[in-house]
């Protein structure tokens, strides 16, 4: 019998990534093919029992879970409350998983040496708000497979979408709605694209961080398939991008612009309605 791959699940101690780390473990062909191993930075020191009891409020009031989630994770933000509005809240959570190794800092020399120290074959699909060290495309012989909530390469960075509003006009806006998985090279969101999807009927929504929200889980689910198909990781499915996109920084995405990001998209889609 053909050993099986091992497979990183590499992202952050946040609320919206428990949908991904639920669905990675609700796949009965992710864990049937792979040996999962999940490395999470958590830069915020969570408690994982205060993580598992906020998870599990399941017969309180929505109001009171929230709340709950919100201390537990030290803060949600308007997407992940939108996810909370919209979606059931999973019960495993980011700390949940026994093959968990917690650090916080992804590019430290244990996590270094960690890695370079199994010495079978290994992948990883990664869903992160931070920059690897170069060093990880060789750990993993390039089979590293990034998900990305906006489609490439319109726009590229953290917190993009909420970014490129204040700059697109609405048709250039629309194609970047949605999400993009991609093999990893050293730029930022700029390596060679496996699949992209756009998010349909974006003027319908209330809100950008419903369309966050709704670009986070479409994200996931493109992972999941991914993992999913015939021969994954071939470094063989993918495409280059035709051109390199705008960038954007967390830093740069204060209270502030994300008022006017707000406020953007409520003009946008008051055009919208007018037409």
């Amino acid at each position: 019998m053909q050993k099986k791959m091992k497979l990183y699940i590499v992202t952050e101690a946040l609320f919206h990534t428990s949908f991904l780390i639920s669905k990675v473990m609700g796949s009965s062909h992710i864990q049937s093919h792979f040996n999962i191993q999940f490395i999470i930075q958590d830069k915020k020191e969570l408690n994982k029992s205060e993580l598992d009891s906020a998870h599990s409020l399941t017969h309180t009031s929505l109001e009171l879970q929230i709340k709950a989630l919100n201390e537990a994770y030290k803060g949600l933000s308007l997407a992940e409350i939108e996810l909370c509005n919209s979606q059931e809240i999973p019960t495993k959570h980011c700390l949940s998983e026994r093959n968990v190794k917690v650090t916080n800092d992804l590019n430290s020399d244990e996590i270094k040496g960690e890695l370079n120290q199994y010495k079978g074959s290994k992948c990883a699909m990664i869903f992160l708000d931070c920059i690897l060290s170069p060093w990880w495309i060789s750990a993993f012989n390039n089979k590293i497979i990034n998900a990305h909530s906006a489609v490439l390469p319109h726009a590229r960075g953290m917190f993009a979408i909420e970014q490129y509003i204040l700059t697109a006009n609405k048709e250039n806006f629309q194609k970047a709605v949605g999400a993009s998985i991609h093999y990893v090279d050293k730029g930022i969101d700029t390596g060679s694209l496996i699949k992209t999807c756009q998010l349909d009927n974006i003027w319908e929504l209330d809100s950008i961080a419903q369309i966050k929200a709704k670009s986070y889980l479409l994200a996931f689910d493109m992972l999941i398939n991914y993992a999913c198909k015939n021969e994954p990781f071939s470094l063989t499915d993918s495409y280059a991008q035709e051109y390199i996109g705008p960038i954007f920084f967390a830093k740069n995405y204060t209270s502030e612009v994300m008022q006017q990001s707000v406020n953007k998209f409520n003009e946008l889609k008051s055009e919208e309605l007018v037409c």
